[in-house]
């Protein structure tokens, strides 16, 4: 990894990520999902499901059924969009801890990517 010497001497590694580039409304939106979450459930009750692979599944199936929901318009007051991203983030999360392989989401076998 190159490293990024500036004009006072500092330096630092040159890669790192874009935080900064990451929508302020997208993050609203996505930390209302989880407080949404914490009311309905508990503080940090999502991550009880991650050992469970039917859990894991319903967190697929739930961020596709709110895509669809978007897209065809059925309830706009719900934020389907924040619950997708919400749905993304726990899989990642999870994925992350060694707790989600694809086939824990009924994808077909020959599935490699």
């Amino acid at each position: 990894m190159s490293k990024v010497v500036f004009q006072s001497g500092a330096s630092r590694s040159e890669y790192a990520p874009s935080y900064h580039q990451i929508p302020s409304s997208a993050l609203r939106r996505l930390a209302q999902r989880y407080q949404l979450g914490v009311e309905k459930h508990g503080r940090h009750n999502w991550l009880k499901g991650g050992s469970d692979p039917h859990y894991l599944t319903q967190v697929y199936d739930h961020l596709i059924e709110h895509l669809l929901c978007y897209r065809d318009g059925v309830n706009p007051n719900d934020d389907h969009l924040g619950a997708v991203l919400w749905g993304v983030a726990a899989l990642i999360e999870f994925e992350e801890r060694g707790q989600l392989t694809p086939d824990m989401l009924g994808l077909p076998d020959d599935y490699t990517e």
